[in-house]
């Protein structure tokens, strides 16, 4: 005997979906990462807020360094089991 389906909303049933998303992935060995990553942002940072997962908190606060260093204003966070560390300020935007 089968039920009939359920429908699970989590949030507003008014909200919808950005469609308008790209998304890279890519696979690279160490130091290759950072690089590629701040070519990609360059051609891509143009007053939109970008979003970058990173695997580590160690990988977050380099990328963040980096962009600092380079003038890039960022917000990073990590999340742990003890809560999120901030660094940074506003979106990754150039200043």
């Amino acid at each position: 005997m089968c039920l009939p389906p359920a429908q699970v909303i989590i949030g507003s049933p008014d909200l919808k979906a950005n469609h308008n998303i790209k998304q890279v992935v890519e696979m690279l060995e160490g130091f290759a990462k950072y690089p590629r990553l701040r070519k990609l942002l360059d051609g891509e940072m143009d007053g939109r807020r970008i979003l970058v997962f990173l695997e580590t908190k160690r990988g977050c606060d380099e990328v963040g360094v980096c962009w600092a260093l380079a003038g890039i204003a960022r917000h990073a966070t990590s999340g742990h089991e003890r809560g999120a560390s901030w660094a940074g300020h506003g979106a990754a935007n150039r200043h």
